[in-house]
Parts: C-alpha cells; structure tokens; sequence
C-alpha cells in the first residue's frame, strides 16, 4: 500500500514537473514568435511636422568675448522672436532623420559704430533626432548642420552652422500635439564661432500622420 502510494505520489509529481517544464517552454517560445516593442508599438507616430516660435536670447561668443578689441563692440538686442517648421520620420527604434527650417528676427544697436537697426537668420538644416515616447509624453533631441543666412541691414552673409535641440512633447489625440524646446545655432567662420550665438526656446503644436 505505502509503494502505491509513493509510486502514485511520484508519477503526480513528474506530470506536475513535465507539465511545468512544457508550460515554460510554450511561453518561451512565445516570447520568441512576438517581436519585442518598437517605439512605434508605444504611440510614436511614424511622421512628425512641428511649427512654432518662441523668444530668443542672444550672446556673444565666449571666445571673442575675452578678447580687449572686441570688448566694446557688444551689440545690445530687443524683440529678439525666433519661429521654426521641422519635419522628422523616426523609425522603429526612436532615432530617425529630418529637416529644420528657423527664422530670427531682432531689433539691435551699439556696436563700433553704434549702429542700429534689424537683423535676420535665416537656418536650413538635415536634422538627425531621436523621439522616444512614454504613455502620452515623448522625449526629443535633435541635432543638425547646415546653412546660416545672416542679414543686418548694412551687410549679408551665409555660414556653414549646426544646430542642437532638447525638448519633450505630448500628444493630444493621434494626429496632433504640443511640444516645447531649448537649442542654439552656432555658426562658424575662419574655424571660429562667430560672435553672435541665440539660445532658443521654442514651443508650438505638432502634427502626426
């Protein structure tokens, strides 16, 4: 009778075992047939245009700041206003590959001649960026090179430049959204930044399709 019931008590618990063992093979194998989450899998739309604007900060660059001649050069601006239309395609694992087009517009005066007037940027870049989404809310960065049209009423210039942003957005529904940022736009000439570098903050509404 006590080998009975060893014999039964041991065949329940290698069916338990082999049953357990199949059970975890199944969703192992599961797991294997469904691909993991992609970004797109959490929300994040597959195409991503934005139009905003916001207010500017401008400075002059460090480097030529320390610099005795230049020193009193400083240029002194107002109604400083920037506005921005982007395009981004992310792909399944956030990062992905844009265009950005900014706009500045300022009122300034001062310099050696003590000049006054207003000015104009003009930027154009292929952007490179990432976008990662959490529940409603998606993280952002971009960073990209490109052409910087610079126009002050006395003189009219371009300028190899690049620009870095940082930003989150929220989505309000499947198609459209807000988002906000902060960047700049560093142009270059003679291997050196030029003297003028606007710290941007930018916020608008995006749209999804």
């Amino acid at each position: 009778m006590n080998i009975t019931i060893k014999k039964l008590l041991l065949t329940v618990w290698v069916l338990f075992a082999a049953g357990t063992l199949l059970a975890q093979s199944n969703a192992d194998s599961i797991n294997v047939l469904q691909p993991k989450k992609t970004q797109f899998d959490r929300g994040l739309p597959h195409n991503i245009i934005e139009v905003g604007g916001g207010p500017v900060f401008m400075y002059p660059n460090y480097w030529k700041w320390l610099a005795d001649e230049i020193a009193d050069s400083h240029m002194s601006y107002h109604n400083v206003v920037n506005w921005k239309v982007s395009y981004s395609h992310p792909f399944a694992n956030g990062l992905g590959i844009g265009i950005n087009y900014t706009g500045i517009r300022a009122d300034y005066d001062g310099g050696y001649e003590n000049k006054s007037g207003n000015l104009s940027m003009n930027y154009f870049a292929p952007t490179f960026n990432g976008h990662w989404m959490i529940k409603k809310w998606m993280l952002k960065f971009e960073v990209g090179a490109g052409c910087k049209i610079y126009d002050d009423s006395y003189n009219k210039s371009s300028y190899f430049a690049i620009n870095e942003n940082m930003g989150v957005g929220y989505k309000l529904s499947k198609h459209f959204g807000l988002f906000l940022e902060c960047g700049s736009i560093s142009a270059f000439s003679n291997e050196e930044l030029l003297r003028d570098f606007p710290f941007l903050l930018t916020g608008g509404f995006s749209c999804y399709f």
